[in-house]
C-alpha cells in the first residue's frame, strides 16, 4: 500500500513537473519571438506595407508607412497621419478631418514601440499552430491598459496580424502583408498639409 501511495506521489510530481516545463518553455518562445520582431524593427527604421483592419463596425484595407516614429495609413475610408506630435485623420468619404496632438491611440503604430510594449510590460505565452507562431499577450494589471490581451501572430520572424482584444468587449484585427523593410519614404508623407484638403470639414483640437 506504501509503495502505491508513494508511486500515485511520484506520478503527480512528474506530471506537475512537466507542466511547469512546458508553460516555462512555451514564456520562453513568446519571448523570443518578440524579441525577433523587436530587433528587426528597431533595425529598420523605413518600413511600408499593405494592412488591413476590422473590427464589428468597419473593414478596411490599404497601405502603411513608418518612418521612425511617424507613420501614416491609406486606405478608401481612413487616412491617418502621425508625425509623432500630431495626430490627423481624414475620411475621404465625408470629407471631414479631425486634428488632435498624438494621443498614441493608435497603438501598434510604429511597430517597434508596440513590441517594446509588449516585451516590457506584459506576461506572454507561445504556441503553434500549421507553422504559425500564436504569441497571447497579457498586460500587466498593475499599468494602464484598455486591453485585456493582446495576441500576435508570426511566421518565418515576420508580423502576420495582431488582435486586440479591449477591456470593453471590442476586437480589432489588423492583418499585414507584402511589408519590405529600408525602403526610401520621404518625410513629405507624413506633413499635415491644410491647404491640400481645401473642401473638407476640419475640426481641429490640438
Amino acid at each position: 500500500m506504501k509503495l502505491k501511495k508513494m508511486t500515485n506521489k511520484f506520478i503527480i510530481f512528474i506530471f506537475l513537473f512537466t507542466q511547469l516545463t512546458c508553460f516555462s518553455q512555451d514564456i520562453n518562445k513568446g519571448l523570443d519571438v518578440l524579441k525577433k520582431l523587436e530587433t528587426k524593427f528597431n533595425k529598420t527604421q523605413n518600413i511600408k506595407g499593405e494592412v488591413k483592419y476590422v473590427t464589428s463596425s468597419v473593414n478596411t484595407k490599404g497601405l502603411f508607412y513608418v518612418k521612425g516614429n511617424n507613420f501614416l495609413i491609406q486606405s478608401d475610408k481612413i487616412e491617418i497621419i502621425n508625425n509623432n506630435k500630431d495626430n490627423c485623420i481624414i475620411y475621404p468619404e465625408y470629407k471631414e478631418i479631425t486634428l488632435t496632438k498624438n494621443n498614441h491611440s493608435i497603438v501598434f503604430f510604429p511597430l517597434k514601440n508596440f513590441i517594446n510594449f509588449c516585451i516590457n510590460e506584459c506576461k506572454y505565452r507561445n504556441k503553434e499552430e500549421n507553422g504559425i507562431n500564436i504569441v497571447d499577450i497579457y498586460p500587466n494589471p498593475n499599468i494602464k491598459s484598455k486591453y485585456r490581451k493582446i495576441e500576435i501572430k508570426t511566421k518565418n520572424t515576420e508580423i502576420k496580424s495582431i488582435k486586440l482584444f479591449h477591456k470593453n468587449g471590442l476586437e480589432e484585427d489588423i492583418y499585414f502583408s507584402n511589408i519590405k523593410y529600408s525602403e526610401k519614404i520621404p518625410d513629405s508623407l507624413f506633413i499635415i498639409n491644410k491647404k491640400k484638403y481645401k473642401e473638407f470639414e476640419i475640426t481641429d483640437l490640438r
